[in-house]
């Protein structure tokens, strides 16, 4: 039975699929289960930003930099090393024709782009003075020897309608040290080219991105080789992601391995037998692979980092082996042992599984998956324990010799109860203890409780220096059902924040308000252009044409502009609407089946971050995120969940 129980648990065991995603971890809650959502999800934190420089930081060469960005981006697509799986995309050079894409779009849906106060500023150069200042600016630029290159666009708006949009744009542009040149992100100094790579999987999954991190080192390894005068840096949530699980990953084998190299020169020593120390292995082994197989039927997957924790199951779960033949050294005979210590030892399976079993109540997924792992293991290695290893003691009689004299057994028998000495400071320490307990704290800086190598740190702090990349921003979060929800209630949030702009609460705000909008908004634009130009079209065109013909122009030199006023407008395009996005908006929308996102993003004073969440926190579907609320957060959950297991270690 146990053998047909044991096969069936080791197939089980093997169809389990392992999650590391790391974010299982945090405990969650409503919002807290949001900001995973936009960090797994988020193409602002799941982006790996790269910075090429070179080791003299005094020399400023653009255009060696340009050629080692070129070269790092043909490495990391090379097809050997079949990067498809590993990463989306990577955004290094703007497209020649994405501000013609961008202007083709913008003139043919203007009233779409236009808010209310443009039209203040519209309305000024309709005069006929204004007017004609305009087509003889026109006029001359057209005569020059690059009139060529606007040709096209001065006859399509003559009026510069659409530039009034364009302007705007540069709202888009969160950090001002930044340009662009010849295509390529550098900064104004010239000293620093940027790039960035987007991975396939999400923040959480560092099983994927830890590859994606391998492909990254060996690309720019061989890179600085070839050119040791490049230097090349990246930072990321995914790296610090990677970076920590796999820093687990290292320390579960760590402890794990100095704990069984431990363990067994304690037995090997204490009962002079190698072969014991098997034997005791034989139940826990057993009860971990029949916890796996019951987690497959219950779950189908389990969070590794939560299996790694469950290591310290073997300074438990080893308990009862070593009490049964640490009797049996005794005692002699294994039914005299069982008579001894079956009840005991199934009640301390009991309680100490209870205990592990009250992590299921906690907020936290590794955390449950932990507690049903070493909640089973223990209650299924206490059982096989007393099945299995008393028809394997007497193999083991010969080797295991009565030593009473030894030094474990006389620490053992030693009296401690009647020392009254050491009786009267464990008391001091209880009543200390019961004075100061109140003093524990969790820790709140969540960069104390995160790995990251001195590669990524030196790396933030160069990403910082040149270009705040640190942590200082908020995330304004608008949420819906579909993407017309969230841009709804971005249109709230966008009120929101230009009511704590002009309070000084914020400095700086980057929202898709200018280039996207819900369909209702969309509605109440055109509404006003056809109401604007409805008095002022007929008089507008009139004077436009009689300024025109007084420079030479023909009578239908600019009927594109003519034709743009009089057309009827209607929703954004889908094709355009997609167009923009991947140009310029996709980094702020996060959509899935369930929940869409729209991201504005905030840039805050650490000191006014309490007064920005005080004017949020009541408004319906947006919220405010940032790693000072995660930290919060996770103190404030974990805090509950400690209360919670005390409760029902008292109750119980």
């Amino acid at each position: 039975m146990l053998v047909m129980i044991a096969g069936l648990s080791i197939y089980f065991a093997t169809q389990l699929k392992f999650e590391e995603d790391i974010s299982k971890i945090i405990p969650s809650d409503e919002k807290t289960d949001k900001l995973n959502f936009i960090f797994n999800n988020s193409k602002f934190l799941e982006k790996l930003v790269v910075r090429i420089s070179l080791r003299d930081s005094s020399m400023s060469n653009p255009e060696e930099l340009m050629t080692a960005c070129d070269s790092l981006v043909s490495k990391i697509e090379d097809k050997n090393f079949k990067p498809d799986t590993l990463f989306k995309d990577v955004n290094y050079k703007i497209a020649d024709d994405i501000i013609l894409n961008i202007y083709g779009i913008l003139f043919n849906n203007l009233p779409l782009f236009l808010e209310e106060e443009d039209y203040k500023h519209i309305d000024s150069t309709l005069t006929k003075t204004a007017i004609d200042v305009t087509m003889q600016k026109n006029y001359k630029a057209l005569m020059s020897p690059s009139g060529f290159a606007f040709k096209e666009n001065i006859l399509k708006d003559p009026l510069y309608l659409v530039p009034i949009v364009l302007k705007k744009l540069q709202s888009l542009q969160f950090d001002e040290n930044y340009v662009i040149n010849n295509g390529y992100l550098t900064t104004k100094d010239g000293k620093n080219l940027m790039l960035f790579v987007i991975p396939n999987a999400s923040n959480g999954n560092t099983g994927r991105n830890h590859e994606l991190i391998k492909l990254m080192d060996a690309s720019i390894d061989s890179l600085q080789k070839a050119n040791p005068s490049i230097s090349i840096e990246y930072f990321g949530g995914t790296a610090v992601s990677v970076a920590n699980a796999t820093q687990i990953k290292k320390d579960i084998i760590l402890t794990t391995s100095i704990a069984i190299i431990g363990l067994f020169l304690f037995i090997t020593f204490y009962f002079r037998s190698k072969s014991i120390f098997l034997l005791i292995f034989i139940p826990i082994s057993y009860g971990a692979i029949v916890s796996l197989a019951i987690l497959f039927l219950l779950k189908g997957s389990v969070s590794a980092i939560a299996l790694g924790i469950g290591s310290i199951l073997l300074g438990i779960a080893i308990n009862i082996s070593l009490h049964i033949f640490t009797h049996f050294k005794s005692h002699g005979t294994p039914e005299a042992v069982l008579k001894d210590i079956s009840t005991a030892s199934i009640l301390t399976a009991l309680t100490t599984s209870s205990a592990f079993f009250c992590l299921c109540f906690l907020e936290s997924d590794a955390m449950r998956d932990l507690g049903l792992f070493a909640g089973i293991s223990i209650i299924v290695a206490a059982v096989s324990s007393l099945v299995i290893l008393p028809h394997l003691l007497r193999w083991t009689e010969s080797n295991v010799q009565e030593n009473n004299s030894s030094l474990l057994d006389k620490v053992a028998a030693y009296p401690y109860h009647k020392n009254k000495l050491l009786l009267l400071f464990l008391s001091a320490f209880i009543i200390i203890g019961c004075f100061n307990m109140n003093k524990v704290t969790f820790e709140s800086d969540l960069n104390q409780m995160s790995y990251m190598s001195n590669k990524l740190k030196l790396a933030e702090t160069n990403l910082d220096r040149i270009s705040n990349y640190k942590w200082r921003n908020m995330f304004l979060v608008s949420s819906g059902k579909n993407l017309d929800d969230a841009l709804e209630n971005n249109q709230q949030a966008l009120l929101k924040t230009k009511e704590l702009m002009a309070k000084g609460l914020v400095k700086k705000f980057t929202n898709v308000h200018v280039l996207l909008l819900s369909k209702a908004e969309q509605k109440k634009r055109i509404a006003h252009w056809n109401g604007f130009w409805n008095t002022r079209s007929l008089d507008m065109l009139k004077e436009l044409s009689t300024s025109a013909k007084s420079l030479g122009f023909n009578d239908r030199a600019f009927s594109p502009f003519t034709t743009m006023i009089n057309k009827q407008y209607d929703y954004l395009p889908k094709e355009e609407e997609l167009t923009l996005r991947k140009l310029l908006l996709d980094d702020y929308i996060t959509e899935t089946a369930d929940l869409t996102t729209v991201v504005t993003l905030l840039k805050v004073k650490p000191e006014d971050k309490d007064k920005v969440y005080d004017a949020i926190k009541d408004q319906k579907n947006i919220s405010l995120l940032d790693k000072q609320y995660l930290t919060k957060r996770f103190v404030e959950i974990m805090g509950k969940d400690f209360n919670f297991l005390l409760y029902i270690f008292v109750l119980s």
